[in-house]
Parts: structure tokens; C-alpha cells; sequence
């Protein structure tokens, strides 16, 4: 992937029908010698690694109801929570659950 060949280097030059003496041949090859090692100690080399540890997209919720106070009965008294709810099917919230655990064992 981050291979830069001197043939096809040349193949290019040819194609623009550029003129080439020894001296901008020289000066081309040295451009061409100095973008690989610039890519090489850039960490050319670990972009695959870089992209292993990305994050899957999260799970929809489109079943999701969002709720400013939420109430519900226990012991036959009212209980009121106030704040900002968000409440979920309970399929939507068991895929919610694996991803979360997914994401924290892969340490992301």
C-alpha cells in the first residue's frame, strides 16, 4: 500500500512528456527517495493496526422514547425521578448492552 516504485515514477514522467536530463533525473529520483522515507517514518507501516481498533457504529434505538420525568408505582407508591430518560425496547437495550461491553473489552 505505501510502495512508491521508481518504474512507474518514470512511466508518469513519460506520460507528461517531460524532458529529462540527468540532472532532473537525479533531483527527481532524490523527491522520490525522500517521499518514501517520509511515509516509512510517519508510521506508514501501522496504518492497518490503525484501523483494526476503529468502533462498529452503534446500534439504533428507533424504538427510543425520551422523557423529562419518569414516574412508575413500587410498594403501591408513586415514585417520580426527574431528570432526562431515555427508554428503550428491551431488544433495542439488550443490543445496546452488547456493544457497550464489545467496545470496553477491546479497551476502545
Amino acid at each position: 500500500m505505501c510502495r512508491l516504485s521508481l518504474r512507474s515514477f518514470k512511466t508518469c514522467s513519460r506520460l507528461s512528456g517531460s524532458c529529462c536530463n540527468s540532472g532532473s533525473r537525479t533531483a527527481k529520483l532524490l523527491t522520490v527517495m525522500l517521499c518514501v522515507l517520509i511515509l516509512l517514518l510517519s508510521g506508514c507501516g501501522t496504518w492497518a493496526e490503525r484501523t483494526q481498533g476503529t468502533l462498529t457504529a452503534a446500534p439504533l434505538t428507533p424504538g427510543a422514547i425520551v422523557t423529562d420525568d419518569w414516574s412508575y408505582e413500587r410498594g403501591g407508591k408513586t415514585v417520580v425521578a426527574s431528570g432526562t430518560w431515555v427508554h428503550l425496547p428491551a431488544d433495542e437495550a439488550g443490543n445496546l448492552l452488547l456493544w457497550i461491553q464489545n467496545v470496553e473489552g477491546a479497551g476502545l
